[in-house]
């Protein structure tokens, strides 16, 4: 897209007023009442959606990383789809797989034992979605399904800084349908990427079709009102296609996660906990951190000439992916996937990071020690003086 034109769709924003943007405050009632908590069974015509989101649209043509193909990455789709059965890094002593949990023959115990306590590891989780029995294995399972059920909803795909530079960005939201029809035909080396935190409103039925994992029910940031609101957003319904993703990053808020797969194919990189300049670098975080996800991959992997503990696999429809507090992760997908994650603190992680979590966030610290006595005696007593480590510590490298 050109400078002029995309001036000229800056210009007819500000002429409008940039909350337009949002369709929700276009038409507040089509958000609340286009889904309830049933199935929808019937979407709207396109054109009539292309016409009450034509303003959504035109924002997101204002984004400039989510509309250039420079490498021209729609032509190799044949790559993208060979790293579902091949790694990134040629020698195997350069990258490990993930292990692999089953959620239905290791207990709450042994899982935390081996995978959160000490700084943690990440781990594969199967049979999360028999577990509670899922409605979204059937709802979510593919583009057409997911479609058929939730057309009408509107999910966010990007967000609008206000052009004073004041407040917060305004959310650009476009419905599941038009998402869909925009990953058949865009081209873009980096395409928008559905990312909605707000399950309220039209996607509340979201909250019915899945269930938190036997494993994650006990959040500290979930104790009250009060600490929710410490760490609001922490789940996210996930919608991307082909060569969309997420740059190498660190959890916010010394939080771990869990993400269920359950259309699709992503791709991922894991490194151990580090900080130093050093480590930086070789991982490629500043580098990349606002480049197409997809260079990541192409650039960086083959330039990692050492055993620094990455972890590289790829996570199938039905499998639950946990990462550990700390640990540095990045994602790509392979084909259009649906995807739910939350970000969570577990008790089992705080006596590692705990010197950290208390020089960053001392008040909240302190209103955890008034009011969640039980819980930070047990941190405190299962922290090891002589090898309790800052969080952001993590690799000397």
């Amino acid at each position: 897209m050109s400078e002029l034109e995309k001036q000229r769709i800056f210009d007819q924003f500000q002429a409008e007023g940039i909350e337009l943007l949002i369709p929700i405050i276009l038409d507040e009632s089509s958000d609340d009442d286009c889904v309830t908590t049933k199935h929808i069974e019937q979407v709207e015509e396109p054109q009539n959606l292309h016409q009450r989101y034509a303003q959504s649209l035109n924002a997101m043509m204002g984004v400039p990383i989510h509309n250039h193909s420079e490498r021209e990455l729609f032509k190799r789709k044949e790559w993208y789809e060979s790293l579902v059965t091949n790694k990134i890094m040629k020698d195997d002593n350069l990258s490990k797989g993930i292990e692999y949990v089953d959620i239905s023959t290791v207990n709450f115990e042994e899982f935390e034992r081996k995978y959160v306590a000490n700084g943690g590891r990440p781990a594969m989780i199967t049979n999360v979605v028999e577990e509670k029995n899922w409605r979204a294995k059937d709802r979510w399972h593919s583009k057409e399904q997911l479609v058929s059920g939730y057309g009408n909803v509107p999910i966010k795909v990007t967000e609008i800084k206000p052009f004073h530079g004041m407040g917060r960005p305004h959310e650009v939201r476009i419905p599941i349908q038009l998402y869909a029809e925009y990953d058949d035909n865009n081209v873009a080396d980096d395409p928008f990427y559905g990312f909605e935190h707000d399950m309220d409103q039209a996607r509340k039925a979201f909250h019915e079709d899945y269930h938190v994992p036997s494993y994650f029910e006990n959040d500290i940031y979930d104790l009250n009102e009060r600490t929710r609101e410490f760490y609001p957003n922490y789940k996210h319904f996930i919608v991307g296609g082909q060569r969309t993703g997420t740059n190498l990053h660190v959890d916010p808020k010394f939080t771990s996660a869990w993400n269920t797969l359950l259309c699709g194919y992503k791709k991922w990189a894991i490194f151990p906990p580090g900080s130093s300049d050093a480590y930086l670098e070789l991982l490629g975080v500043k580098k990349y951190s606002q480049l197409p996800p997809s260079y990541w991959w192409l650039d960086v992997p083959q330039t990692i000439k050492e055993d620094i503990g990455m972890i590289e696999c790829v996570q199938k429809p039905g499998e639950t992916i946990y990462v550990p507090a700390g640990w540095w992760h990045c994602v790509l997908n392979l084909s259009f996937t649906v995807a739910i994650t939350h970000n969570l603190l577990l008790q089992a992680t705080l006596p590692f990071q705990w010197i950290s979590f208390c020089d960053t966030y001392p008040c909240f610290t302190n209103y955890l020690k008034d009011n969640a006595k039980e819980i930070i005696s047990r941190v405190i007593d299962n922290i090891d003086k002589d090898n309790s480590l800052s969080i952001n510590q993590g690799i000397s490298y």
